[in-house]
């Protein structure tokens, strides 16, 4: 696997995208830390490969028909942030879901030892000790610099 944060994270992604539960787990140290909004809400942090198995389980058990467009991979030096746009199905309800999501991701020995997503990309910008950049303007493909 690449030691280049930002092709990790493309990689990652693409395998999110094509919803390869072992792909997407190979990205991840054994220990990693992956604290989803929903998981913070309840006090839970899913630790391991175990917990991201079942993130993802939970994941599938609520929506279907996934897709996650890039908007933004940003190197952030000590991390990587990235802004997706997610849409699905809700599995139960049927009602059309999209929301835009950040991550940050930091990266131990060329895979990531923890992902945090959050609900607002300022939050995740300050996160990563990034300033805040205008949103809404109109690019050619994903960010990849600070």
């Amino acid at each position: 696997m690449s030691s280049e944060p930002l092709e990790v994270v493309r990689r990652l992604r693409d395998a999110w995208c094509r919803f390869v539960p072992d792909e997407i787990v190979a990205f991840y140290s054994r220990d990693a830390e992956i604290v989803s909004p929903t998981g913070e809400m309840f006090g839970q942090i899913y630790r391991g490969h175990e917990g991201l198995r079942r993130y993802i389980s939970e994941f599938a058990a609520a929506f279907e028909a996934p897709s996650f467009e890039v908007e933004e991979l940003i190197d952030a030096g000590a991390c990587v942030v990235e802004i997706v746009q997610v849409s699905a199905r809700g599995r139960h309800s049927g009602a059309e879901v999209r929301r835009r999501i950040a991550s940050v991701y930091s990266f131990r020995a060329g895979v990531v030892s923890k992902h945090v997503i959050y609900l607002d990309r300022a939050e995740a910008l300050a996160a990563a000790g990034l300033p805040l950049r205008p949103t809404g303007q109109p690019r050619s493909g994903p960010t990849e610099t600070a």
